[in-house]
């Protein structure tokens, strides 16, 4: 018998309104991202007694956890806690486990698809990993993509929740004025690394750029890729058409989102590396705006093909070309596409509709 396998005896913990929890994150405004974000919402919308102990840096020493475990350990004498939300499973799970065990306070855990693919490239990291997963009362997937890999491990389906990322409602839309002149925007926003497929986007302007001379490849993000990203566009003597920002705030963000003509991320999976659902898309569906995709992890969820976006294989150069040169030559199929994103969002993935799953457990 496996470790989850005798967990499961274990009777879990329901929540209640009246319960007080601790929610120990690493992730949180004003800390940016999606994780960040739909932590925050969470937070904000599910109307639990949620407190939330952030962390955005742990100790200098190994474990660096440890101050964070005295920390957690002073809140709950001094709050008397009933449950534990962790928003990062290594090595905030290592927090939890010892709670449960010295305290009895249960927990539950969010899950985002990298967190749990990573870790299993050591083999200590994995026993810990279901270690922490199968001592959970709750674990909570952020895609069917992430549950499926959670169940790989050995966890029961019964214990899996799955939560999407989500849009909070009422969404407000600055007016933004554009102009015929302005010409076609592709818009890219999140972290530069390389499973995000940007690379790809950048390959593909010069074929872009000789269909539709004014277009420009806006990138939002900050990360470890920047600098290849914008060696591989002076390279392709594009750079004066791929634009970087970083440290934007969120209304300057919300302003590209309604000039550009197409959203695009083409996420692929590298090693354990995955997009485990894609915020970004509900996020651009939100402002009614057409997606290209790439199918890999999660995203297949967060886009329907022909409706909402494209999805296409993120490998190839040439169905990201003629994905982009479809959507920017065709402005009612893409408005068309924009709309089915907003209704796709509003019907599906509501904050409030997601979030009422808690209390449902």
């Amino acid at each position: 018998m496996n470790f989850c396998q005798f967990s499961e005896k274990i009777i879990m913990k329901n929540l209640s309104k009246q319960e007080k929890i601790l929610f120990l994150t690493l992730d949180f405004p004003p800390l940016k991202g999606g994780v960040s974000r739909y932590y925050h919402n969470l937070v904000k919308i599910s109307n639990l007694n949620i407190t939330v102990l952030f962390q955005e840096t742990l100790g200098k020493f190994w474990p660096k956890w440890i101050p964070l475990l005295f920390k957690t350990v002073k809140e709950i004498k001094k709050n008397n806690f009933d449950f534990l939300f962790i928003g990062q499973v290594l090595p905030l799970g290592y927090i939890a486990l010892f709670i449960k065990s010295f305290f009895g306070i249960h927990y539950l855990v969010f899950t985002h698809g990298m967190d749990i693919l990573f870790p299993q490239n050591f083999w200590w990291k994995k026993i810990w990993l279901k270690k922490i997963l199968c001592s959970a009362d709750w674990v909570v997937a952020n895609s069917e993509f992430t549950k499926k890999e959670l169940e790989r491990l050995g966890l029961n389906s019964k214990k899996i929740i799955i939560i999407y990322p989500c849009v909070a409602f009422p969404f407000q839309i600055n007016s933004i004025k554009s102009t015929p002149e302005e010409g076609q925007t592709i818009l890219s926003v999140g972290r530069l690394v390389e499973r995000k497929g940007f690379d790809k986007v950048i390959e593909a302007m010069p074929k872009i750029l000789h269909f539709f001379p004014n277009a420009q490849y806006i990138i939002i993000g900050s990360g470890r890729y920047e600098n290849e990203l914008k060696k591989m566009a002076a390279n392709l003597q594009v750079d004066k058409k791929v634009l970087f920002f970083n440290n934007l705030a969120d209304e300057e963000i919300s302003n590209w989102y309604q000039k550009c003509s197409v959203f695009v991320m083409p996420s692929r999976q590298i090693g354990p590396d995955a997009e485990g659902f894609g915020t970004v898309f509900l996020e651009a569906g939100a402002y009614s705006k057409p997606v290209i995709a790439g199918n890999s992890g999660g995203v297949p969820e967060a886009v329907i093909n022909n409706q909402t976006g494209l999805i296409i294989d993120p490998e190839s150069l040439n169905d990201l070309e003629q994905a982009l040169i479809q959507i920017l030559s065709d402005k009612d199929r893409a408005r068309e596409m924009g709309e089915a994103g907003r209704r796709l969002v509003e019907e599906r993935f509501s904050c409030q509709e997601q979030f009422a799953k808690l209390k449902e457990i």
